[in-house]
């Protein structure tokens, strides 16, 4: 199979693949052909072929370019290809180029200046391939798209015309950039940071829409990120105005393998009418890969048909479900878990919102879309999600953290306060003996934890409230002269306070070696209340129901016990709201005041 024996129906089937591959770079091209292979081998055998011929014509000269007034259907010569013939200090028009900065399946860009001294700036020089892929009226849609698009965040055009040679070029503004992942990769920016950035594109797509223009093409290589932090789009190459009906399907179909299957809509892979809904999936693909360096598609087989497939069956996990490798975690400065919690909840249900596969129930506009996002980073409620009173009052807690922290503290103390002397009273009634032992424990306790910081102020240098933790953590952990309860309890206290400072992470691992000193111990409430807490610090932020079920079954066996089974009974409430579970938590908020009034 080559490509001057294909019929147009098999030319337009490699050529989708053959967009793909131009846009990788040479060194990463042998492994992409191999693993499509195992699906298309004929497809990969003339894909080679082509890119041979490429890099035979990339060494020739005799290739001649005859204008395009020539030809009245609008195609070039099927024979003609890549620019072959041009190099560092050729002459396109008005323009000499100065290198080649980047190549896609349709077209090269060079940075160039102009050669006739009327204007010292350079730009980006935008040749069109001359051959199967080139299209007269395209080229000229392209030049009326860009020349409509005043925008800060957008790249302007400033000239646009034909060679003498029948080289066509649109001469649009040079930016100095990186795309936008690699931007927000190479300066390992947190998620806030990438939401920031990412609030500027939808901006941009927000006036193009404005402008009846939809982009069509939206993927992090069209969106370059300046030094200075500036959002700039690139490429309304196959952008298309709203109100140009009667071409839409002749250019839909010239340019329908020329847009990038990883960033498509359903509508563009099912060839339906577009609009700007396409647009916000496509942005909704990219905020996904920002956000967890992944993309929101699996499938199950390396092919375009496979990718196909799973993005017209909307076959997605949520963003918070995603496993990421150790390295995409370092490159936003985060751990999987504080990630999972990040991401569960509002962002969840932003991006997958602009993913939906129905148009009709996404974003109505990519100001919609920001306006979430905005919403989202000031803890004001989403308008992706149900607007429940739990769901508000939630957000109003995370906007007010201070005041109502404040409150919340106070609250505690006193429920804590008058549960803990209601049930001490009852112990020392029924359990006398057993409110001797807490007495006891709490004494041990509070020495201890008096002689870590008298020791700590003899010290001659300034010991950090960290510092402090670590060495009562020491401590507990290797001081076996006190009995296993009380090691276990003050490792509590520090795995709280880490708890408090967010540290997920060494909280969990504090609470799992208390419980690993506990074993044998025959204090089932100690046991209990530790075991609750574990499994709440290290529930899976996609399926809490495992830890739901550890946590009822120590309720099971402290009944008995309410200070502790109320305490439990508060670690499944939290749970449950944070998977937006609303009425389940008040129920066991319900549960376990209930037990505390039935305690009094």
């Amino acid at each position: 199979m080559n490509m001057r024996a294909c019929d147009a129906a098999a030319w337009q089937r490699i050529n989708s693949y053959f967009g793909q591959v131009l846009e990788l770079a040479p060194d990463e091209r042998d492994a992409w052909l191999t693993r499509l292979a195992t699906t298309e081998p004929d497809v990969v055998a003339t894909l080679r072929s082509l890119l041979l011929d490429l890099q035979a014509l990339d060494g020739d000269s005799f290739l001649q370019h005859p204008p395009l007034a020539n030809y009245a259907d609008g195609l070039l010569p099927a024979g003609l290809g890549k620019h072959s013939a041009l190099s560092p200090g050729s002459i396109v028009g008005p323009y000499r180029l100065i290198a080649e900065i980047g190549e896609g399946g349709m077209s090269s860009v060079w940075l160039a200046e102009r050669g006739d001294g009327q204007l010292k700036r350079e730009v980006a020089l935008k040749l069109p391939f001359l051959g199967p892929r080139m299209h007269i009226e395209r080229f000229a849609h392209e030049r009326d798209i860009l020349a409509a698009l005043t925008h800060p965040n957008i790249a302007r055009l400033y000239d646009a015309g034909i060679s003498e040679s029948g080289q066509p070029y649109l001469a649009m503004e040079y930016v100095a950039g990186t795309a936008l992942i690699r931007y927000c990769d190479e300066r390992q920016l947190t998620l806030r940071e990438r939401l920031l950035i990412f609030m500027q594109v939808l901006d941009a797509v927000q006036f193009a829409h404005s402008q009846l223009i939809i982009h069509r093409d939206l993927k992090p290589q069209n969106i370059l990120v300046t030094p200075q932090g500036r959002v700039m789009l690139l490429d309304f190459g196959i952008g298309r105005l709203l109100t140009d009906r009667a071409n839409e399907m002749s250019v839909t179909q010239l340019v329908g393998a020329a847009l990038t299957p990883l960033y498509a809509s359903p509508e563009q892979i099912g060839g339906r009418t577009l609009g700007p809904a396409s647009d916000i999936y496509s942005l909704g693909v990219i905020l996904y890969e920002l956000l967890t360096g992944t993309r929101p598609h699996n499938p199950r087989h390396d092919s375009r048909a496979s990718l196909e497939e799973a993005i017209l069956q909307g076959e997605l996990r949520r963003p918070s479900q995603q496993r990421l490798a150790e390295n995409a975690l370092a490159l936003r400065r985060t751990t999987a878990r504080t990630l999972a919690r990040a991401l569960a909840g509002d962002l969840d249900t932003i991006v997958l919102k602009a993913l939906k596969t129905e148009p009709s129930e996404r974003y109505l506009s990519a100001g919609a879309f920001a306006q979430d996002i905005a919403n989202h980073l000031h803890n004001r409620p989403v308008s992706a999600r149900p607007d429940s009173h739990w769901y508000r009052a939630g957000r109003f807690i995370a906007r007010h953290k201070l005041t109502v922290a404040t409150a919340a503290v106070a609250f505690i103390a006193l429920l804590a306060g008058g549960s803990m002397t209601v049930w001490q009273a009852r112990a020392a009634q029924a359990e006398r003996d057993r409110a001797v032992v807490l007495a006891s424990r709490n004494a041990a306790v509070t020495e201890f934890l008096g002689r870590v910081i008298t020791e700590a102020a003899a010290s001659t240098k300034a010991v950090t409230v960290s510092e402090l933790l670590a060495r009562s953590e020491k401590l507990a952990s290797t001081d076996t002269s006190l009995p296993r309860e009380h090691r276990a309890a003050v490792l509590e206290i520090i795995a709280d306070r880490h708890l408090h400072a967010d540290d997920v992470e060494r909280a969990s691992e504090l609470f799992e070696r208390a419980l690993t000193i506990l074993d044998g111990s025959e204090d089932q409430s100690l046991r209990s209340r530790m075991t609750c807490a574990y499994a709440a610090v290290n529930a899976d932020a996609a399926d809490i129901d495992s830890a739901l079920s550890k946590i009822s079954g120590e309720l099971e066996r402290v009944q008995s016990d309410a200070a502790t089974a109320s305490g439990c009974h508060l670690k499944a409430a939290q749970l449950l709201l944070h998977a937006h579970r609303g009425d389940e938590a008040i129920q066991h908020a319900r549960d376990g005041l209930r037990l505390l009034q039935d305690a009094h």
